[in-house]
C-alpha cells in the first residue's frame, strides 16, 4: 500500500474514529501515474490499494481510500470519464 499526506492538512482527532471514503477504480494506467495525481490534488490522506487484475494482467482494480470526502469526489470527477 501507498500513502500520500498534505504536511498542512489537520490531523484526525482520534485516528481509530476517523472516516474512510472508498472508491474501486479499473484502469491500465500505471499505479504511479495515479498515486502521482493523489500526491498532487489530494488535501488529506490516501491509500491506494491493488484489489486484482484481469487474465491479461492489462487492467487492475484499485480501491482508493480517502481521509476526506471532497478529495474522493476531486478523484470521481477527474478519473470518471474514463
Amino acid at each position: 500500500m501507498s500513502a500520500g499526506q498534505n504536511p498542512s492538512a489537520p490531523p484526525a482527532k482520534d485516528p481509530r474514529r476517523r472516516t474512510v471514503y472508498g472508491v474501486e477504480y479499473v484502469t491500465a494506467d500505471s499505479l504511479t501515474s495515479l498515486e502521482d495525481w493523489l500526491d498532487a490534488n489530494c488535501q488529506g490522506k490516501w491509500s491506494l490499494g491493488l484489489e486484482g487484475m484481469d487474465e491479461k494482467r492489462v487492467k487492475k482494480t484499485v480501491k482508493i481510500l480517502f481521509a476526506i470526502e471532497d478529495d474522493k469526489r476531486g478523484f470521481i470527477a477527474e478519473f470518471a470519464r474514463r
